[in-house]
């Protein structure tokens, strides 16, 4: 039973002329790897749907969120 899209699935392919590099724990990021970003009091914990220069669009198997980047202190890898 899968809990929504998975590292690999067609519908996490975007447009990759719009898509900016972005490294965590100097490795390159993908669509479906799951990480863990932090700001101000806050913690999100999910998987990497898109991001571009603005945003990162996640999803935790139940539902979706953008976080802005800018707001972002801190972004490693879930273990």
């Amino acid at each position: 039973m899968s809990c929504g899209p998975q590292k690999g699935d067609p519908q996490l392919k975007g447009k990759s002329d719009i898509i900016k590099e972005m490294k965590v724990e100097g490795q390159k990021l993908e669509k479906g790897d799951w990480i863990v970003v932090e700001g101000d009091n806050w913690e999100e914990n999910g998987m990497v749907l898109d991001w571009d220069d603005e945003e990162i669009n996640m999803f935790d198997g139940k539902e979706g969120w953008t976080v802005k980047r800018d707001e972002i202190k801190k972004v490693y890898f879930r273990l």
